[in-house]
């Protein structure tokens, strides 16, 4: 019996020790030790961590009005340090019992009074116990405003508000990231209290991994700051870092030490994601490695990590992904949805009445003769649909409404008649006529309720109204067959199509370096979504390759051999060797960066761009030059930025071709409808004759048979 205690005691022990063996290298194989890798002081998180609650100063206006933030505790954080400092500006024209009201997960936690004698408050709270637990946390600001005593005064004016101003922040003391997972992708990269995202690819990088890695820094810019670096390069790093490249593509010592450590092995097909801390001479990174066997196996699934659908699934701290993400189409037509402008569930009540204003794109092609439409998933309260005429007009002198701006022009819903609902959801679609869309296809999003709140300071109700925009709302745009029009006012589509093939054609035996291809990239995103391109070498190119899709070249007609055979197609003359556009207004010494779109001399289905610089400068591509350009709203076939740093297009050359155009087509039809005239009364007199004829010939034939 006792030897039997004994081998149990031994038995158990040994368990722990194996148990404690196998912990460690888990922790070691997700914990790596780089010394020779330095940590910069911004790279690493502070022990207190500041997050900004608004990025614009926000106007409350009274009798009543409320605000909501969030925040969000990822990670075990200290106990004291962690506060709510609100930075609070009013009309000098409040009175008491004026006030705001400060709750945090729909409990009060401290209410201060307004009065004309201090018009700004720092308002502090200390955040402990239950503000502190890990998950999200709502703020909401009260904001109770009186301007004047008595019976029936009317207390909503434009000088009844309060401010809550862009330095008000959440502060955060000693938070301890634990261990990640590849569901916290992508946030755990671009708001863990750092700004910097570090991609590192290959010395030797194939332009399918250049391709794939500038798409994935493009993603990631929406939401960070962002360069690329290659493998022999990294010594300091500034934030969080991604490797990506095929396995064999990685041929520094420093490289293969990571890879070996980080227990990464690439499969025989798909890819392999595998998270890591990266302790560093200085302090402590995240880091990713997106690696495969090959630079297309990755290039096939990166899109897993560009499209939320597809990264929310992924799952653990290591991951093999041989799944191909489907390809989007537009057979249906095209959808912009509430979510891609940014657009979360919004609710509007008596003390909400305005959303923030949301910004996106349109599709490329919309057709003249159809228009858009605004499909919206609402709820509302039960008491909006009992409202009788009586009491609209005792409380708030009108029906109640919800306001859809597009692009500043307003669309009304009735919020009394929705027609059927379906689950407590009513689904709402109006029209959204052509030409509220700009030419360069830049939409604007706001949303505004009315007849929520009282109107009337004779008249008081205890009624809750509210209405609720769902986040799966969306705009619809038909289809259209027809080919793209060679507009600069159309970028970046068609390039920016995910169901269209386009090429980037780098300039033959010049170098473009990573963060000027990636401001290009950057320049395609549209709706938070990255286009899948393809990258091509412009010394490496036949013509028979460049058929079937939209052409972006970098660098010029001197930079690009497979162009040099149809340089009379081009719209920019380049007898004299360079570029001439003199004949298009412009100044030819002034001009340093050009761009000019038109139909592909590859395919006339297609279009092609070409984006270059007159001087030899190491910087090929101006992100001053494609923001103008992506922001032009003018028909425009050429845009040219000068030295200093002046932006011009043909925009009236263009407007006045097309004027003549239509002043010729106009004339000709004129002429032809003269022509038709003529012929008309020609026939009229022919047809006049033949009667006339036909009624002599019956008079003498009954004479004579008389």
């Amino acid at each position: 019996m006792r030897t039997f205690k004994m081998g149990s005691f031994i038995f158990a022990i040994v368990l722990i020790i194996c148990c404690l063996f196998t912990n460690s290298v888990a922790k070691a194989n997700y914990e790596i030790q780089m010394d020779d890798i330095k940590v910069a002081k911004e790279a690493v998180s502070p022990s207190i961590n500041r997050h900004v609650i608004t990025n614009q100063p926000l106007e409350l206006y009274g009798p009543e009005q409320e605000a909501t933030f969030y925040y969000e505790i990822r990670s075990t954080v200290d106990e004291s340090g962690n506060e709510l400092v609100l930075k609070l500006k009013h009309s000098e024209l409040l009175i008491e019992p004026s006030s705001v009201s400060v709750s945090i997960d729909d409990e009060k936690v401290k209410t201060i009074a307004l009065n004309n004698e201090q018009l700004t408050n720092q308002l502090t709270i200390p955040l402990t116990g239950n503000h502190l637990s890990k998950g999200f946390h709502k703020v909401t600001v009260s904001f109770h405003g009186i301007l004047k005593e008595g019976v029936c005064v009317d207390q909503e004016t434009s000088g009844n508000y309060l401010m809550i101003g862009i330095d008000s922040y959440i502060q955060l003391s000693g938070e301890v990231p634990g261990e990640a997972s590849l569901s916290d992708y992508p946030s755990l990269f671009t708001m863990n209290g750092n700004a910097n995202v570090t991609i590192v690819l290959p010395d030797l990088a194939s332009l399918g991994t250049r391709n794939s890695g500038t798409a994935l820094g493009a993603f990631l810019a929406e939401r960070a700051n962002v360069e690329i670096i290659r493998e022999s390069k990294l010594e300091t790093v500034k934030g969080n870092l991604i490797f990506i490249g095929a396995q064999d593509e990685f041929v520094s010592e420093k490289m293969k030490k990571l890879l070996s450590k980080a227990e990464v092995k690439a499969p025989a097909e798909g890819l392999v994601l595998s998270l890591h801390h990266i302790v560093g001479n200085g302090g402590t990174v995240e880091s990713l490695i997106v690696t495969g066997k090959s630079p297309e196996q990755i290039k096939k699934r990166i899109e897993i990590l560009l499209n939320e659908q597809y990264s929310k699934q992924l799952i653990g701290q290591k991951m093999e992904v041989k799944s191909e993400p489907a390809k989007t189409t537009k057979e249906n037509g095209e959808i912009v949805t509430f979510k891609s402008l940014g657009v979360g569930n919004l609710t509007f009540d008596r003390f909400n009445k305005k959303s923030e204003t949301y910004f996106g794109y349109a599709p490329s092609s919309i057709p003249n003769d159809k228009n858009a439409q605004l499909e919206l998933r609402l709820k509302r309260s039960e008491t909006l649909g009992q409202i009788d005429e009586e009491l609209s007009t005792n409380v708030t002198n009108q029906a109640p409404e919800l306001v859809i701006f597009v692009n500043e022009i307003p669309h009304s819903i009735n919020l009394q008649n929705l027609g059927e609902e379906e689950d407590g959801i009513y689904t709402v679609t109006l029209p959204i006529e052509r030409n509220v869309i700009k030419n360069n296809r830049m939409i604007s999003l706001s949303f505004e309720a009315n007849g929520l709140r009282v109107k009337n300071p004779c008249f008081s109700f205890d009624d809750n109204r509210w209405v609720y925009v769902m986040d799966d709302s969306f705009i619809s745009f038909p289809n259209n067959d027809a080919a793209d029009v060679g507009m600069l006012s159309s970028f970046p589509f068609p390039f920016s199509e995910l169901s269209k093939k386009v090429m980037i054609i780098l300039p033959a035996a010049v170098e473009v370096d990573d963060d000027d291809l990636l401001t290009l990239y950057n320049s395609l995103v549209v709706n938070g979504r990255v286009p899948l391109v393809e990258l091509a070498d412009g010394g490496q190119l036949k013509d028979d390759e460049l058929g079937d899709q939209h052409l972006l070249f970098i660098g010029g007609l001197a930079n690009q051999p497979v162009l040099e055979k149809h340089a009379d197609d081009l719209i920019v003359s380049h007898k004299t060797g360079v570029p001439n556009f003199q004949p298009f207004g412009f100044l030819q010494e002034a001009v340093d960066y050009y761009s000019w779109m038109q139909e592909s001399p590859f395919s006339k289905d297609h279009l092609m761009m070409m984006i270059g610089q007159m001087g030899e400068t190491e910087k090929k591509i101006n992100d001053k030059l494609l923001d103008s350009i992506k922001n032009l709203e003018d028909p425009a076939t050429i845009a040219v930025q000068t030295k200093d740093q002046r932006f011009y297009t043909n925009a009236m050359q263009v407007s006045s071709m097309a004027g003549e155009l239509k002043s010729k087509q106009t004339q000709t039809e004129g002429k032809e409808s003269v022509v038709w005239w003529f012929v008309g009364f020609a026939s009229l007199l022919i047809m006049i004759l033949i009667v006339l004829i036909v009624v002599k010939r019956n008079r003498e034939r009954n004479r004579l048979e008389v």
